[in-house]
């Protein structure tokens, strides 16, 4: 913490703070428990993942299950909230055991994960200085009402990568908050976090008639 560090170009992806909210604005969370198990019966399928699996108990928020299956046989089941508060482990580890048993049997625990995505249209506490690439979600990566950033987290770092060996500056794929806001996506994004965060209990019916209309791929 003493150090002093120098160089041409500081690549900054510290965890960001979010200003205090605007009219037009959402700050929520997107918080996750999930247990690494082995079925003792094995997996009826392998090959396949469970991505949002509303039948569980909403306690007035928007909570689904997803499953991600291991070629060993093990399987990652993740409870997953979206809303003002997080899910706590009391909550998560009772929507986990009643789930585990009902569609898959005995098990045996593994491990275990959690963590917390924020899902906010809300402009960070950023000061640009000279020569600093903001990675991630201090670049606006996260996808508001999604929590999604890994795919424009990867395009971005390839623009990075690109600049620097054709001898530029990566500055330019720094992103600013009225740039991210003036998509066209924006004004989707503005509208399900206002949704989720006024009526949670919406989110279950959004999400499965969203899921019903629309193809896979899409």
């Amino acid at each position: 913490h003493d150090s002093a560090f120098s160089g041409q170009l500081i690549f900054d992806s510290r965890t960001p703070e979010y200003l205090p909210v605007s009219s037009g604005e959402t700050h929520l969370y997107q918080s996750f428990i999930g247990w690494h198990i082995r079925p003792l019966k094995g997996l009826v399928n392998s090959d396949g993942f469970r991505f949002m699996d509303f039948d569980i108990d909403q306690s007035e928020f928007t909570q689904f299950i997803y499953t991600l299956p291991y070629p060993d046989g093990t399987l990652l089941v993740e409870v997953t909230r979206f809303g003002k508060e997080r899910i706590q482990s009391p909550d998560a580890e009772q929507i986990l055991r009643d789930y585990i048993s009902q569609k898959l049997g005995d098990y045996t625990k593994l491990d275990e994960e959690q963590g917390c995505i924020p899902m906010s249209n809300a402009k960070l506490d950023l000061v640009h200085q000279k020569n600093v690439v903001q990675l991630g979600a201090r670049n606006y990566a996260i996808k508001s009402s999604t929590g999604y950033a890994f795919k424009k987290m990867f395009l971005h770092a390839q623009s990075i990568a690109n600049s620097i060996a054709q001898g530029e500056s990566p500055l330019i794929y720094n992103t600013s908050h009225a740039h991210v806001q003036s998509s066209r996506f924006a004004f989707y994004d503005r509208l399900l976090l206002d949704i989720l965060h006024r009526n949670p209990q919406q989110g279950k019916r959004i999400f499965i008639s969203l899921f019903k209309k629309t193809s896979v791929p899409t």
